[in-house]
């Protein structure tokens, strides 16, 4: 069974970009650039996480930790830092499912590659 992550940002370039960098059959990426996407993936259920990148206004951010809270009360949110742009998007991406491999399983360090 996969474990459902919405990624969430700016630009669907970058959320495709870290789609293909951080790939693992463990995890089912749905994308999301709209607030109204997020809600709509939340109320069909099952999203484990959701992580935010960095281009969204703090408005944006705020009502997106809103939705997800008034939605499930199961679901991680976690968003990224501001200064390492786009580029960090991956690595914070894979940093995040790492821990929630960990937390699955309960051992040792999960291990992903990222292209």
């Amino acid at each position: 069974m996969t474990t459902k992550v919405v990624l969430l940002g700016l630009k669907t370039s970058i959320i495709e970009d870290a789609m293909e960098k951080v790939q693992d059959p463990a995890f089912e990426f749905v994308p999301c650039t709209k607030l109204a996407e997020l809600k709509t993936a939340l109320e069909k259920g099952d999203i484990a996480h959701v992580v935010m990148g960095s281009g969204l206004d703090i408005d944006s951010r705020l009502e997106a930790v809103r939705t997800v809270f008034e939605t499930s009360n199961s679901t991680y949110v976690h968003m990224k830092k501001q200064d390492d742009g786009p580029q960090g998007y991956a690595p914070f991406i894979k940093m995040v499912l790492a821990g929630a491999k960990q937390k699955q399983t309960g051992i040792g360090t999960a291990s992903m590659n990222v292209v």
